[in-house]
């Protein structure tokens, strides 16, 4: 199977750091403004809908290349028990 993990297509790390600029930015009180509060919010809604359809995209090609071996194998196994009839 050629399920490819390769994490130069995970979104991931450019939007860490986003969150650690917004981070970064909170007052002397140790507490966000409300535009930080609302930007981080925002960010980490992104984040998490691009971690669900990464994976998604990762398991769905999954799914298919599973589907596609054993199919493959199947018709091999069909073809073995009408060449041996």
């Amino acid at each position: 199977m050629a399920f490819n993990s390769d994490s130069s297509k995970n979104p991931l790390p450019s939007k860490s750091r986003k969150l650690k600029k917004v981070l970064a930015s909170k007052s002397s009180t140790g507490n966000l403004s409300s535009s930080s509060q609302t930007s981080l919010k925002q960010s980490i809604t992104l984040h998490q809908r691009q971690i669900v359809d990464f994976y998604d995209k990762k398991l769905i090609t999954l799914q298919q290349e599973i589907i596609d071996f054993y199919n493959e194998k199947s018709i091999t196994l069909q073809q073995q028990i009408i060449d041996f009839l």
